[in-house]
């Protein structure tokens, strides 16, 4: 019985395994921070995670920083979503640009 669930076990992993890196080989993630990365603030908590992401699940990812509310915030999110990004992270008010956006959704 020890050896079967030890068995279950291992493919278990293995398939979560090969799901995840299924997933991250058909994920690119964007990040659109409002303020520099280097503030030590929500920017840099911001980024510290997009890292975290990369790390742990291999997953592509691309930002930009410095981006103001308004037009800015609308190109930028058009401009990740021409590239590829399936998925956009925005904080703050810049979510509000996203429904300017056509194939941004929340």
């Amino acid at each position: 019985m020890k050896k079967l669930l030890a068995s279950f076990a291992g493919l278990g992993l293995g398939l979560l395994t090969s799901a995840s890196s299924a997933f991250a080989a058909d994920t690119k993630a964007c990040f659109v921070y409002v303020g520099p990365i280097g503030d030590f603030g929500w920017s840099y908590q911001h980024d510290q995670g997009r890292l975290a992401v990369e790390k742990a699940l291999g997953v592509e990812t691309a930002y930009q920083e410095s981006v103001p509310e308004g037009a800015d915030s609308e190109r930028a999110i058009e401009r990740f979503a021409r590239s590829g990004c399936n998925i956009i992270w925005l904080h703050g008010t810049n979510k509000q640009n996203c429904q300017k956006v056509p194939r941004c959704k929340i």
